[in-house]
């Protein structure tokens, strides 16, 4: 499975994100739900690039490795 980092936009909100979301969901106009968020958003824009899942967890466990509160 591959990943995108998308701009995404709460469709009854205010709220704007970005995160990475499953190449299903990663073109723009695209309703998604983010569970963290318990709501549903827009994708405004997608990265040209894509990752599969195990660098997708590699890149955040290095991401927050560099925080030691949040490690």
């Amino acid at each position: 499975m591959k990943y995108h980092q998308c701009r995404m936009k709460e469709v009854n909100g205010s709220r704007e994100t970005i995160g990475w979301i499953e190449d299903r969901g990663a073109k723009v106009g695209a309703h998604v739900e983010l569970k963290d968020f318990d709501a549903f958003f827009e994708v405004l824009s997608v990265s040209d690039i894509a990752i599969n899942a195990d660098d997708l967890r590699q890149k955040q466990a290095n991401d927050r490795n560099c925080f030691a509160s949040i490690a």
